[in-house]
Parts: structure tokens; sequence; C-alpha cells
């Protein structure tokens, strides 16, 4: 299979992940660490799992392990803000500003090596931040000043960054251990910057309200963690081992789409599921920014290649 049809299997699977993610944050936790801490029981115990059935090689080699422990950590710390924004944002707000990560990939590149960018690359990177900044702006009927820009932008953007940390070190992990292990390792890495901050008593609290109530919250939480953010990490760092990293980061940035299409779905089938804005104005808005980020990151990477 081709590391582009494997990156946007990851891009439609992460996206439900985050409509599970909003789903249990909406209806029915009362923080926002509620869901990290529920993350970081079943994330490790997958971990552990997926390193015991996995084909280890042999000896050991300090760097690669490190590699793909960190990339674990750098993807908690990622999620941990953008799931904290979200707690009190839209889903389809959120995310796509999150995704405009790839973009990171060519600065970093351009300070820190000398790469030069050409004009096309300059207005594909102008292209999705600004995508990023338009979906990020709220329309509200009745007001003046309808456009009001979000903010939590700057912890968004700071998502994204280490967002595309996470990918690179995962992409040197996975040039030395087999594709499981590196799985398996950033599931371990989840763990340690979840626990780190949603130990807490609120969100603690929390989650024994939500068991002794026997709501829906964890068995949303195990099906999430254990299918569908489990398929969509394994097939992230099987795109990253077939194909560079930064275009597979850019594919899989797409997920901004599919999660555009779910929540339109599901917010006209059930208006209060997600908590989404259903209005066609809202709805054109997201489409029109999403557009923008997809285009600029895809001329990015199409320029490169």
């Amino acid at each position: 299979m081709s590391w582009v049809t494997v990156s946007v299997l990851a891009a439609a699977t992460s996206a439900v992940v985050n409509i599970f993610d909003k789903r249990v944050i909406h209806g029915f936790a009362s923080t926002p660490l509620t869901l990290p801490l529920l993350v970081a029981v079943f994330q490790p115990l997958l971990g552990v799992v997926i390193l015991l059935i996995a084909d280890n090689p042999d000896g050991f080699s300090f760097w690669p392990y490190f590699s793909g422990f960190s990339s674990g950590m750098l993807f908690g710390l990622s999620g941990l803000i953008m799931v904290w924004t979200m707690f009190r944002n839209e889903v389809s707000r959120i995310v796509p500003i999150v995704q405009t990560f790839p973009v990171f990939t060519v600065l970093v590149a351009f300070v820190f090596l000398g790469e030069q960018l050409t004009m096309l690359q300059l207005f594909a990177i102008v292209l999705a931040v600004l995508g990023g900044i338009v979906i990020s702006v709220k329309y509200e009927p009745g007001i003046s000043r309808s456009n009001l820009i979000n903010k939590s932008l700057a912890p968004l953007i700071l998502s994204s960054f280490v967002l595309s940390v996470a990918y690179v070190v995962q992409k040197l992990a996975v040039t030395s251990l087999p594709l499981l292990v590196t799985h398996g390792l950033r599931s371990l890495g989840l763990a340690p910057v979840f626990c780190a901050f949603a130990i807490r008593k609120e969100p603690i609290d929390d989650v024994i309200r939500l068991i002794k109530g026997r709501t829906m919250a964890l068995p949303l939480v195990m099906i999430n963690e254990l299918i569908f953010a489990n398929c969509s990490l394994f097939l992230t760092v099987w795109a990253i081992s077939l194909g560079p990293v930064s275009l597979v980061s850019a594919i899989v940035s797409t997920r901004s789409l599919f999660l555009l299409l779910y929540t339109t779905i599901l917010g006209l089938i059930a208006k209060e599921f997600l908590g989404e804005e259903i209005s066609w104005i809202s709805v054109l808005l997201k489409l029109v920014a999403t557009t923008m980020i997809v285009s600029g990151i895809g001329i990015l990477f199409i320029s490169e290649s």
C-alpha cells in the first residue's frame, strides 16, 4: 500500500478520534482535564501490550527508543493543548488550526538549515496561516462586530509547532526501529505528559462521578483509544515509515476536511451532539478556511516534490 493511501486513511480516522473526544468533552466531562486523565489510563496499557507482542530488534540502542518515547510525549503535549482548548470551543474550529503544523517544517529548515523559500512557498505559508486565522473567527448574528478572533489562537499555534516536531522525531525513531515498536513507544510516551497535568483533584473527582453514574463516557473513551485512536496512530507511523515525513504530514493534515464533513452531518442530525454551529454561514466560513489551509499546505509540498 502506498504512503499516500495510508496517509489519507490516517487523516480520515484521526477525524473520527476528534469526534469521540469532543462528544466526551461536550456531553460528559465537567473539566478540561477529565479526558486526558482517562486517556492516560488506556494508552500506556495499550503501549505495553503492543511492545510485548512486537518483534523487538536484537540489542538495545538508546537514541531510537528515546526518540520513539519522546515523540509520544510531544504528541501528548500537543494533544493536551488541543483538548484543553476544545473544552470551550468547537472541534471543527480548533483542529484545522493545529493542522497547520506541516508549515513549520519548511520554516525551521529555512531558519536553521539555510534553505531558501520560493515565492510560491511563501504564498502557500501565508495562505495556510490565514486559513487558521479565518477558521478561528466566530460569526455571531445580531452583533455588529461579528468577526471575533478566537483568544485561543496562540496556544493552538504552539500545539501545531509541537506536533511538527513530534512528526520529525517519530521519523527518526521509525528509521531504526520496527513499526510496532515505534507505535508502542509513542503510546507509552503519551502517559507521563497527560498524568503530569491531569492528576488533579477536580478531574479525578469527575472521573469517579462518571464511573459511579454509569455514563457512556468510559465506554466511549475505551472504544476511541483502543480502536480509532490506535488505528489512527498506527496508520500515521506506518505512513511516516513509507514516505517523506513532510509530505505525509501534509496529507494527514487534511483531516480538517474530514472533520468538517463529519461535524456538519452530525450537527444537522443532532444539533446538541457536539455543540457545533450548523448555520450555513458558519459552515461556509469553516469550509473556506479549511480549503485555504489544505490548499496552502498542498501547494507548499507539491513545490517540494
